[in-house]
């Protein structure tokens, strides 16, 4: 059966609406938000380094979040959210120039010059720095024996699937472009624990459609300054690229990033 991309868009809200409506159990969204989580964004990396090919990694950013931020302030309307006021969106700008500009757009940028198995495999250092993060704010966050135990087994998991032959791979990949990802996920992590004491809009649909718009907006100032738009001509975009954008943005943004928030 083939969709159009509005028929996907259709589906995708109202099974969303279905799913908020019928799943009463927080411990039951909370499942399955991680179930969307660890089936989806490991495969953005993937469709990431397809995107950028013939998308340039800002402007592809910049529409990713343009599309998926007006869907989903299209969803709260429909679903008659409360209207966020003055500070929560200021709050929520603040978290999603942490999270979705610095964040995801330096892990993009460097999409370019990484290969997306390795890329996916750096990312996994956030939680590190999530409880590193949490232990400087307050001695009372100190990591428990449990913790560092869980953290050890994380890494030896990372070393292991990178594996022995996938070292001199590493070695030869461009350096900045490692640094990149490992500041992005720092921003990440920083972004993740900012948010957990900022007043947000209590719509998760509103309050991630404004993160994303105003990703959107940076991302398109900073993609002018890079003189990106001089080199964009959509007669060149692949059709590959188009559908790994179609992916980040229908599933990636809407289901993954939406499943985080």
């Amino acid at each position: 059966m083939y969709f159009s991309v509005s028929q996907l868009i259709i589906f995708l809200m109202s099974n969303t609406l279905a799913f908020q409506k019928n799943i009463t159990s927080q411990r039951g969204m909370i499942l399955m938000s991680f179930a969307a989580i660890y089936i989806i964004w490991g495969s953005t990396y993937l469709a990431v380094r397809f995107a950028v090919v013939s998308i340039s990694p800002f402007l592809l950013s910049s529409f990713r979040f343009l599309f998926a931020g007006s869907i989903l302030l299209l969803i709260a309307k429909l679903t008659k959210a409360s209207l966020p006021n003055k500070h929560e969106i200021k709050n929520a700008s603040i978290i999603g120039l942490l999270l979705l500009v610095t964040g995801n757009g330096g892990v993009i940028w460097a999409s370019q010059f990484v290969p997306s198995s390795i890329t996916a495999l750096v990312i996994t250092i956030e939680p590190i720095w999530v409880v590193l993060i949490l232990w400087i704010k307050s001695k009372e966050n100190k990591p428990s024996a449990i913790i560092w135990i869980g953290m050890f087994l994380g890494i030896i998991g990372i070393i292991t699937l990178i594996g022995p032959s996938n070292y001199a791979q590493i070695a030869g990949v461009h350096p900045i472009g490692i640094i990149a990802i490992v500041l992005s996920s720092l921003s990440w992590a920083i972004g993740s624990v900012y948010s957990m004491q900022l007043t947000l809009p209590k719509n998760a649909f509103t309050s991630t459609g404004i993160q994303m718009f105003t990703a959107s907006i940076s991302m398109f100032i900073i993609a002018s300054l890079l003189g990106e738009w001089e080199h964009f001509n959509p007669n060149e975009i692949k059709f590959t690229s188009i559908t790994a954008f179609m992916y980040l943005v229908l599933f990636g943004s809407l289901v993954g990033f939406t499943s985080y928030a």
